[in-house]
C-alpha cells in the first residue's frame, strides 16, 4: 500500500468543522477496491490521508481527492 498525507490548516473554527463534517461524509462515499482517505482534525489542522494499492490510483485519487478538498473548503469559506 502507498499513502500520501495533506495537512491543511484552518484557523477558522467553523470552516473547519464544515470541512471536515462534509470531507467525512465523501470519504465514507468515495472508497473503492484499490483506494481510500480519511480526514481527522489536530488543533486547527485538517489531516487527509490518501491510500491505494499502487502509484498509479494513488496519483490519480489523491488529484481527485485534493479536487474535493479544495471545494469543500471554498464553500464552507462563501458560507461561513
Amino acid at each position: 500500500m502507498h499513502s500520501l498525507t495533506y495537512r491543511l490548516m484552518l484557523d477558522d473554527e467553523n470552516v473547519r468543522r464544515a470541512v471536515i463534517t462534509s470531507f467525512r461524509i465523501e470519504s465514507e462515499e468515495s472508497r473503492t477496491d484499490r483506494a481510500e482517505f480519511s480526514v481527522s482534525e489536530d488543533g486547527n489542522i485538517v489531516k487527509v490521508i490518501v491510500t491505494a494499492r499502487d502509484l498509479v490510483m494513488l496519483r490519480a485519487f489523491s488529484n481527485s481527492v485534493f479536487r474535493i478538498l479544495k471545494t469543500c473548503v471554498e464553500v464552507a469559506e462563501v458560507i461561513i
